[in-house]
């Protein structure tokens, strides 16, 4: 085809240039030749006849050349034709792929031997209802959309699994047989590597723990070995409290079916009273490389212990934690030297600051508040002992704060506390915060460890260090990078925890103020309803009896959480809405035309509470006109955090939170019962739990 092509070409251009040759030896004799040679031969006459001649030769020759270029195309197609129709059967089944096709009602009008041979006779049956998923290939009314996923779908019939792709133009299902493909990728699934690591959450601080031939860790080490050995994962002890679980998927799968059972046969172990070990549990899988599989359980384990321990995240490469147990409340931790230990580690990151921020969340309430105060006050202290030691200037802390952003009560504490020279000196608005960073400036985050949540979140940006000290169960959304973090859950605030840390760290002459420690015990009292919460152990009390010797006022601290009249009476009116959506639990809203303070809603939570077997409550209320809050308390024997957490929220075992932007109250109380509906039984703590 291509030789003759280049013929014809070649023929082209030689009509072409004696077509031009001839045309131009005309003209030159008429103009240049004999005047009688021109008078009897280049007569109109002859001129015409050349002219015909020439275009009667030309329109030959290019009819001849379309024939020629006609009848080699067509010799080829039928060649190629009469091959692919000899072979196209074994290309079809060799690639096992069949084809299908439809008319405009999607009914079966024909089918290649493929599909034939599989056992499938699909004529004038209408596919769609024979494979219910193919419908998200086909636009089956006018004005539906295609499924955007929806370029491939996968049936099975008769223990195969095909792909199907549609070509609605032609009406054409196309399928391709990819059992073998599945059947492959589930066995490298079924072998790829998973990662594991187990932690005794409280073995520093049991001390019976150190002891040689401790019964009770005895029983725990050989439980955990025994439970890897069943579940066919080999386990290597590599730290007294700590073990490596090393497996495959397959047998991954066992220990999610079984919903790992280790952690609750261990919490129940006891020998003669003796305070009971829990563990952590942190595991990684999807991913082919072990060593990133050992630092994602690593990771994994981090944020299981900074939620309270006892329970398990599953990381999965690519994809969002999962969480097992983490209902049991967090036991209080007393051991001292690790806060020393802690605090001493505070002060080398605070040194190496030239100053320091603090920032809480948004909404602000008096613990926030009270914790940045606290820790105001310890910074100054770090600094100040710095700069007399290195002879340098002295910058004190300061407090990011915006009225806009602190619950009513927060604001009214801090006019009544602070001059507004006293405030200047102390607080500092967010617009403002930027002429005071430097590189090395530290910005500790109090009582919040999500950045969203934050009372000005777009500051994080501008720092490049960042510390955080809170009491809320570590979220997955947490603060990047921190260079220091005392996330300690079972503390029953973050005031009780700034107040340790200043207690047992090494602060020879520390004092807070006395409006400082007042404003602290008024946080204690409202994240503990006034000592009732199950949050509240011997620390908290611990805690408000330091304060105290700080010169912490506690009929002032009470005066701060009282309510004005009107709100009084709007608390009772959301009471008169509650209602049980389940066996303990009740939910309570607002009228969608008050808007509420996220610290109203808590109250009333906590006020519902007082009720006789109610277990936990959720409060819902508009922040404004277009966003929703809830709150969730609980008296420890369901862990609202979770369940928060499903909506979105987080927060504490017994009190947590969310905000919802743009929901309606009324969407949110069906989101919140669904999730109760759904996670309620998960979220339970039974008695030996507490």
């Amino acid at each position: 085809m291509i030789k003759s092509l280049k013929r014809i070409n070649i023929s082209a251009l030689f009509v072409f240039l004696l077509n031009a040759g001839l045309m131009l030896a005309v003209v030159f004799l008429y103009m240049y030749g004999d005047p009688e040679f021109v008078k009897n031969y280049l007569t109109t006459v002859n001129i015409l006849i050349i002219s015909g001649s020439l275009i009667v030769f030309t329109l030959f020759f290019n009819w001849l050349s379309i024939f020629v270029i006609h009848r080699n195309r067509q010799k080829n197609e039928l060649l190629a034709a009469e091959v692919i129709g000899n072979d196209i059967k074994e290309a079809y089944n060799y690639g096992m792929i069949g084809l299908v096709v439809v008319d405009a009602d999607q009914r079966v009008i024909w089918q290649s031997e493929f599909i034939t041979s599989r056992g499938l006779n699909l004529l004038d049956k209408k596919i769609t209802d024979w494979q219910r998923p193919l419908l998200r290939l086909v636009n089956v009314s006018e004005g539906d959309v295609r499924d955007p996923d929806g370029e491939y779908v996968n049936v099975e019939h008769n223990d195969r699994t095909y792909q199907v792709k549609y070509i609605s133009e032609a009406g054409l299902f196309v399928f391709k047989d990819i059992t073998e493909n599945i059947y492959l990728y589930k066995k490298i699934e079924q072998r790829s590597p998973v990662v594991g690591i187990c932690m005794i959450d409280n073995y520093t601080d049991t001390s019976a723990s150190r002891e040689m031939g401790n019964p009770l860790l005895s029983m725990v080490t050989s439980a955990i070995f025994e439970y890897g050995k069943e579940h066919g994962f080999l386990v290597r002890k590599y730290r007294d409290d700590a073990f490596l679980f090393v497996g495959d998927y397959q047998h991954f799968e066992d220990l999610l079916n079984d919903k790992f059972s280790i952690v609750e046969k261990i919490r129940n172990m006891e020998v003669d009273q003796e305070r009971p070990f829990t563990v952590s549990v942190g595991f990684a899988y999807n991913f082919p490389d072990a060593v990133k599989l050992n630092e994602m359980a690593v990771n994994a384990i981090d944020l299981a212990m900074s939620r309270g321990g006892d329970q398990v995240v599953v990381s999965k490469y690519g994809e969002e934690h999962q969480y097992f147990g983490g209902t049991s409340v967090a036991s209080a931790k007393q051991n001292k030297v690790k806060v020393r230990l802690t605090a001493d580690t505070f002060v080398s990151v605070t040194r190496n600051a030239s100053n320091v921020i603090i920032m809480g969340h948004t909404n602000a309430d008096l613990d926030a508040i009270g914790a940045a105060l606290g820790a105001k006050a310890i910074c100054d202290y770090i600094l100040k002992k710095e700069a007399e030691r290195m002879a340098r200037p002295y910058k004190p802390c300061l407090i990011v704060y915006e009225s806009k952003s602190v619950e009513s009560k927060t604001k009214l504490a801090v006019k009544e506390s602070f001059s507004r020279s006293e405030s200047e000196e102390t607080f500092v608005h967010p617009r403002d915060v930027h002429q005071h960073i430097t590189p090395s400036t530290l910005l500790l985050v109090v009582d919040v460890s999500r950045p969203n949540m934050l009372m000005s979140p777009e500051l994080l940006e501008d720092f490049t260090k960042v510390a955080v000290i809170d009491h809320h169960r570590r979220a997955e959304d947490f603060l990047t990078d921190p260079v220091f973090q005392y996330i300690e859950p079972s503390a029953s605030s973050t005031s009780e925890l700034i107040t340790e840390l200043a207690e047992y760290g090494n602060f020879p002459g520390i004092s807070f103020p006395a409006k400082y420690s007042t404003i602290m015990l008024a946080g204690i009292y409202l994240d503990t309803n006034y000592f009732r919460s199950n949050t509240t152990g011997t620390r908290t009390f611990e805690a408000a009896m330091i304060l105290k010797d700080h010169g912490a006022d506690n009929t002032l601290a009470d005066e701060f959480l009282k309510d004005q009249y009107e709100e009084h009476a709007l608390i009772n009116k959301i009471l008169s809405t509650m209602e049980t959506i389940e066996l303990g639990v009740v939910i309570a809203k607002s009228d969608p035309k008050d808007l509420i303070e996220p610290a109203t809603l808590a109250k009333v939570a906590n006020q519902c509470l007082q009720i006789k077997d109610v277990k936990a409550a959720f409060v819902v209320g508009n922040l404004t006109p277009n966003d929703t809050q809830v709150s969730a308390r609980s008296d420890g024997t369901i862990n609202v955090q979770i369940l928060m957490e499903r909506l979105g929220g987080g927060g504490h075992q017994a009190a947590a939170a969310g905000k919802f932007v743009n929901q309606s109250s009324e969407e949110v109380v069906e989101k919140i019962k669904d999730t109760v509906a759904r996670y309620l039984s998960s979220a339970r703590v039974s008695e030996n739990k507490k």
